[in-house]
């Protein structure tokens, strides 16, 4: 049996499996690197995201530097605080308390005192009743 005659028995079947399995070999050799590039080009997409706020914060910071390098900013800061330049007198008005003995008589007269006749809580009086301790 020569090959010619084996090549005619066999007929095109022997080389569309060759055709295939090369195919095929070329296709699996080009998915690890297509997965990579995709990979590649998510973690890109994240380290842009990531820069973007990191550019954002020091936008944010430099902002404030300047600010903190301003002495009329630092000076209302520092008022807020209750703090004053050397020399200048300071006030803290301080709300006034409820008179105690005046809302016992009140009651004791029998006579539910009206909203109008109530006075207004203090800021710490109506923390502390709201957490339930007043």
């Amino acid at each position: 049996m020569s090959a010619s005659s084996l090549r005619h028995r066999l007929g095109l079947g022997p080389q569309i499996v060759a055709l295939v399995l090369a195919l095929g070999l070329a296709a699996a050799m080009a998915v690890e690197p297509t997965r990579r590039l995709i990979d590649q080009r998510d973690v890109i997409s994240g380290m842009e995201n990531d820069l973007q706020t990191l550019n954002a914060t020091n936008r944010w910071l430099e902002d404030r530097v300047r600010r903190l390098n301003d002495r009329d900013y630092l000076e209302q800061q520092a008022r807020e605080l209750g703090l004053a330049l050397p020399g200048e007198t300071t006030y803290v008005v301080v709300p006034k308390k409820r008179d105690a003995q005046g809302a016992h008589k009140r009651r004791d007269d029998g006579a539910r005192p009206s909203q109008e006749a109530r006075p207004e809580k203090s800021f710490l009086e109506r923390a502390l009743h709201f957490i339930g301790i007043g």
